[in-house]
């Protein structure tokens, strides 16, 4: 069974918190790296999400 998701319950904290540390460690943990081979790699890897994210978002509303 799924559970509720509640508003400032557990799991939304959880998600908030994730989602701001990912959207600042990351780049400064790139910046902080500073290594132009590893930078190429992790943008290539990013985008690749990015471009399979997309294609697959069509498929999971079917």
């Amino acid at each position: 069974m799924t559970s509720e998701f509640t508003l400032f319950g557990f799991h939304h904290l959880i998600s908030i918190t994730s989602i701001f540390a990912i959207s600042f460690l990351f780049p400064a943990l790139v910046r902080l790296i500073n290594n132009k081979s590893i930078t190429e790699i992790i943008l290539i890897i990013l985008g690749a999400v990015l471009i399979i994210h997309e294609l697959v978002e069509h498929f999971k509303h079917t």
